[in-house]
């Protein structure tokens, strides 16, 4: 961790993105609406999306959170 946060202190924006505090209302998250398949309502969720690239392939990991 400090290797990698000594090199990256080189940047001109470092100690601005270092010391900056990032709340939960800060990020936007919106919503998906999903049909349970299971009650037939309607759920919102929130969707993160995790992409990785191995093995020159791409994968895309999708997981869904509730929105409360």
């Amino acid at each position: 961790m400090a290797a990698i946060v000594d090199r990256c202190s080189a940047a001109l924006e470092w100690d601005r993105f270092w010391s900056t505090e990032v709340g939960p209302g800060d990020i936007e998250r919106r919503s998906v609406r999903v049909l349970s398949p299971d009650a037939g309502d309607w759920m919102n969720y929130h969707i993160q999306v995790f992409k990785s690239e191995w093995l020159q392939r791409t994968w895309w990991i999708y997981s869904l959170a509730p929105a409360t």
